[in-house]
């Protein structure tokens, strides 16, 4: 891969970060436990967003032009952060389940008698 393409790719990738930090700063936590109509997991949420905005740019694309119109671009930058969403959030999925496993481990050690003196 040529060093152009690098840096575009680091480049968007750069930009698609401050993109999504910023707007999970101004909307919150939109997909957490606390939110008032929160019937979903976490992950569950964020698929069916995915989903939702690939068929909003379904809908869009249908113009049959070679370049995204400014309104294709957003959406296309909504689903690679969703994308990202969903990384993160199967990172945490694990993440917890190492812990509740470990906190498994913890307590089976504590049912375990102790080991004979030699």
């Amino acid at each position: 891969m040529s060093e152009k393409k690098r840096d575009a790719i680091k480049k968007k990738c750069e930009k698609l970060a401050e993109f999504l930090t910023e707007t999970n700063d101004i909307l919150g936590d939109s997909f957490g436990v606390d939110q008032m109509f929160c019937f979903v997991s976490r992950m569950d949420g964020l698929w069916i967003r995915l989903g939702d905005r690939v068929k909003r740019l379904q809908a869009l694309r249908k113009n049959g032009k070679n370049s995204m119109s400014s309104e294709e671009e957003q959406v296309v930058a909504e689903i690679a952060g969703l994308c990202i969403l969903l990384l993160c959030e199967d990172d945490n999925i694990h993440a917890g389940a190492e812990e509740e496993q470990d906190d498994y481990d913890d307590f089976d050690d504590a049912d375990e008698p102790p080991a004979p003196a030699q």
